[in-house]
């Protein structure tokens, strides 16, 4: 017995099984699209906390270069690569 409820869950359901079906391709798109771009964003970028490195240690290349040809002196130097360094 339905007790007045009709076709029962159906209802809930207008496209019954075609609803359903286009649910888990559309639920299975968004996981497909989701993995592909955390892949993506580890082969290409590192994440940013590994870029944000691979720029210090840029920074302090760049300040070796610089106490290299002379243009800055040893004190500044080591005040510069404290700071950099955090």
């Amino acid at each position: 017995m339905m007790f007045g409820f009709g076709r029962g869950i159906a209802n809930l359901m207008p496209l019954g099984l075609i609803g359903g079906i286009c649910m888990l391709i559309f639920i299975a798109l968004i996981v497909v699209v989701i993995v592909l771009g955390v892949r993506r964003g580890r082969r290409d970028g590192h994440m940013w906390h590994e870029n944000h490195m691979h720029s210090t240690s840029g920074a302090e290349e760049i300040l070796k270069q610089r106490l290299a040809k002379g243009e800055i002196d040893e004190a500044t130097y080591e005040n510069l690569m404290k700071k950099i360094r955090g």
